[in-house]
């Protein structure tokens, strides 16, 4: 983009979203040309029409921080709002809406406008971690289009898909969301309709008889639980506390020595080192899951310690040392646990399960129990058949993304030199990345396609600067739609467990 301007609209009520989300971008514009702009920047007896005008004119990315107030605004609303519409008609500029507080955006004519965040789940709805951890990711997303070394987001993360980009969606998108969360809470009700059927002796008899599947379902659901923590524990330490300290503590530091302000904020640092020291004790304590992965976690921990002690003295040169072992682990176990979760949740036996539970219903027919009961328990069978397809649908896009990145990062590492690798590899990698693009008609592909085409253009006119423009755009999307399947999958097993809670106390009447 030419112009490197994020303009920001907001509701004067909600000022306190406005330094939240201030003080997330700043490590990301720090050392880039990019600025972020709103009407506090408006100087006493200025023209403020005028200048929010021209800010807006001059914007390539519009933040819209939407609450009731924000809607409410009949200057937002008559006069912002369809001046962006237009320029992202017009001048593709991007509109970024995030929901800060409960409101009727979906409602207007400017609801079709996907929000970075779930609406139903706005900011203030989280708690404090969670909801840095939103701002961390929507920071990273506002800022993934603009090249340069401070809003580049792939030279610093580590998560699956080399997350170049967080994708414009909820923690998980919005159609895995109607999908998922009815489906999950039918099945949920379901099962526990069958905890109620289990009283009848007859009942329980019957569906003792499928006791193995039950039991393999349960731990292997356990096992998702367990990689799906574990991977939040890392990106928790990635984006909440290692690239802050590098960015905020480090670089500052051994540019201004004597600024006393870069430890205005350790103390809250130091807490989510200590929450995630905790919750990576206690991954190393469920070692049924996995053995192998006890070493590092362990050695990991005690590396947080290292980096604990250092951040209460304040060394920054010891800060520094200590932070390079822990982004070796972030650079690879990430991934590795990733992978994992998604063995897990291929291996789990859903459609066995499914099929053993319809027996138990076939096999009820006859039998003398509540009506009412009987019908949630048929019903919650269904719902898992739909979780089991769209976990199947899950597990594949995933696995082909998962090929395509690996592809990006084998070419990616020998660009360095020359561009031969991605001119020899390029047919491949295009035809698997087309074919998941053709899969769908939602935004994301229509984009890819696009940006598919234009390095197509660069290859064919051998063009050195555009190439590595156009495949840096291309991998930048291309990662996105890897961790928006990736975010889905960890959003399903997350919700499986649920599932799992039932089917541990159908196995605890069995015996």
């Amino acid at each position: 983009m030419a112009s490197k301007q994020i303009f920001i609209s907001y509701s004067h009520k909600d000022k306190e979203w406005l330094e939240r989300l201030q003080v997330n971008l700043k490590p990301f514009m720090r050392e880039s040309s990019v600025q972020a702009w709103d009407d506090t920047r408006i100087k006493a007896g200025s023209d403020w029409r005028e200048e929010i005008n021209q800010a807006l004119a001059s914007a390539s990315i519009a933040i819209l921080l939407v609450s009731s107030d924000f809607l409410a605004s009949d200057f937002i609303y008559n006069e912002e709002l369809p001046f962006l519409v237009q320029a992202a008609k017009e001048k593709n500029v991007r509109i970024i809406p995030v929901a800060v507080r409960p409101s009727a955006w979906s409602k207007t004519s400017f609801g079709a406008i996907q929000c970075a965040n779930n609406p139903d789940k706005p900011l203030s709805a989280l708690d404090k971690t969670d909801r840095e951890k939103e701002f961390v990711r929507i920071c990273e997303l506002v800022t993934s289009d603009f090249a340069g070394p401070a809003c580049t987001p792939v030279q610093t993360s580590v998560v699956t898909a080399s997350v170049a980009a967080i994708p414009a969606a909820s923690p998980i998108t919005p159609a895995a969301v109607a999908i998922i969360e009815p489906a999950t809470q039918s099945a949920e009700q379901g099962l526990l309709a069958l905890v109620e059927l289990m009283r009848n002796p007859e009942v329980q008899a019957k569906v003792a008889t499928f006791d193995a599947v039950f039991e393999t379902s349960s731990t292997q659901i356990e096992t998702l639980g367990y990689y799906k923590d574990l991977h939040d524990l890392l990106h928790t330490l990635q984006f909440n506390c290692c690239n802050y300290l590098t960015n905020n503590i480090v670089r500052r530091a051994k540019r201004d020595p004597d600024d006393e302000t870069i430890w205005d904020d350790v103390d809250g640092y130091e807490q989510t080192l200590q929450n995630i020291m905790g919750g990576l004790d206690k991954a190393a304590q469920q070692d049924s899951n996995a053995r192998t992965a006890l070493p590092w976690i362990q050695k990991l921990i005690d590396n947080l310690k290292i980096l604990f002690q250092c951040l209460e003295q304040k060394d920054i040169q010891q800060i520094d040392c200590a932070i390079k072992p822990i982004q070796r682990v972030l650079a690879v176990r990430p991934s590795q646990i990733n992978a994992c979760l998604a063995a897990a949740a291929e291996a789990l036996p859903l459609a066995r399960l499914v099929e053993d539970l319809t027996k138990v219903r076939d096999s009820l027919d006859g039998a003398r129990v509540s009506a009412v009961t009987m019908s949630r328990f048929v019903e919650g069978v269904q719902a898992i058949e739909q979780l089991k397809e769209k976990l199947n649908a899950l597990i594949e896009s995933h696995n082909k993304w998962q090929e395509i990145d690996l592809e990006i990062r084998r070419i990616e590492g020998n660009m360095a030199a020359d561009y031969t690798e991605l001119e020899d590899s390029w047919a491949d990698l295009r035809v698997l990345t087309q074919s998941q693009c053709d899969c769908s008609e939602e935004d994301w592909a229509q984009l890819l396609k696009k940006k598919i085409a234009e390095l197509d253009k660069a290859l064919a006119e051998s063009d050195a600067v555009k190439i590595r423009q156009s495949f840096q755009s291309y991998r930048s999307k291309s990662n996105a739609r890897f961790f928006e399947v990736d975010l889905d999958l960890k959003e399903l097993c997350a919700q499986l467990r649920k599932v799992g809670e039932p089917l541990t106390t159908i196995l605890e009447m069995m015996r």
